[in-house]
């Protein structure tokens, strides 16, 4: 098989997944595909211009024409418009919350202390905190006086949440593998729940049966609230797009790229990773602000929302 007819099969290949990704509701599987289509479509855009410049122009460009919708729709989905962040006046009062999954074996927890003390957020979520992060984060306890935590795997950890805020007694909940964690924080005289999520990986792992399962905790979540998590599928994946159908939630738009395999730099996350950590709102909470920060030791991004409440 020569050259050319490598990269004709290379480009029907990238096509087709890219195109099976858009009918993730049929099914799971499909909808695996989708969390790729970014970087199939920067593929496959390569391979048209290789195309134009080495066989002709017209297939290239007819190429070119079908990697739009996905390179577009992947673009606009990582954007603002899903629930833009909009600046607050300077009378209002925001708060912080940052998100992170520590990461189970990130060697340099001193960095994610270091963030912390520089950001002095007021509610924290964390994922995969394990044993080992509870003695690296105990320090937290004197200044955060308010946590949940979730227990996983000793190995792998769960999630913590820690708040300035006092946290309501009578809630509280925490799903099996602690792939949803809930608690109601006050805010002034407003009752907001707070969540973490870490769902497990797309088919043919058990993330959209985790989903499924959480359908009714979610139609019963509360009228205010934030959820942040690590959902291990990208933001216009189906998986995700039910999640917040299920709780009624508006994902925020402008995270962008927050995982990468931990065997690439961390630096490259930004540029080349997967939009997997995300974040949604509903009711009186009001986003002004979300973004990224730089890595420390983890395969995630940390992610930092400021917001505000009606």
């Amino acid at each position: 098989m020569n050259i050319r007819s490598l990269i004709l099969l290379a480009i029907v290949g990238l096509a087709t997944a890219i195109a099976a990704g858009f009918f993730g509701s049929w099914h799971p599987v499909l909808d695996t595909f989708a969390n790729f289509r970014a970087h199939f479509s920067v593929a496959l855009l390569g391979l048209a211009l290789i195309w134009i410049f080495r066989y002709g122009y017209i297939f290239g460009i007819f190429i070119l024409i079908l990697v739009l919708p996905g390179l577009l729709f992947s673009v606009g989905m990582m954007g603002q418009y899903l629930y833009p962040s909009k600046p607050g006046t300077k009378a209002e009062t925001t708060y912080t919350l940052l998100y992170l999954n520590l990461f189970y074996e990130n060697a340099t927890p001193q960095k994610v202390t270091a963030m912390v003390a520089r950001i002095d957020p007021d509610i924290i979520a964390f994922n995969e905190m394990s044993s080992q992060w509870k003695h690296h984060l105990k320090e937290l306890g004197s200044r955060y006086p308010h946590s949940w935590y979730c227990p996983e795997w000793e190995q792998i950890g769960g999630s913590m949440i820690y708040s300035r805020f006092p946290m309501t007694s009578n809630s509280g909940y925490c799903h099996a593998y602690s792939a949803l964690s809930l608690k109601d924080v006050i805010i002034g005289d407003q009752k907001i729940t707070i969540g973490a999520v870490h769902i497990r990986w797309p088919w043919p792992a058990s993330g959209p049966r985790q989903v499924d399962q959480l359908k009714p905790v979610l139609n019963r979540l509360g009228s205010t609230a934030i959820v942040v998590g690590d959902y291990n599928s990208t933001v216009w994946t189906w998986l995700v797009q039910r999640f917040a159908r299920y709780g009624s939630l508006q994902i925020i738009g402008g995270i962008g790229p927050s995982w990468l395999h931990q065997f690439l730099p961390g630096s490259w996350i930004k540029y080349f990773g997967f939009p997997i950590d995300n974040a949604m709102v509903k009711g009186d909470v009001l986003v002004r602000q979300v973004q990224t920060l730089d890595p420390v030791g983890s395969d995630h991004l940390p992610v930092l929302i400021r917001f505000s409440v009606k």
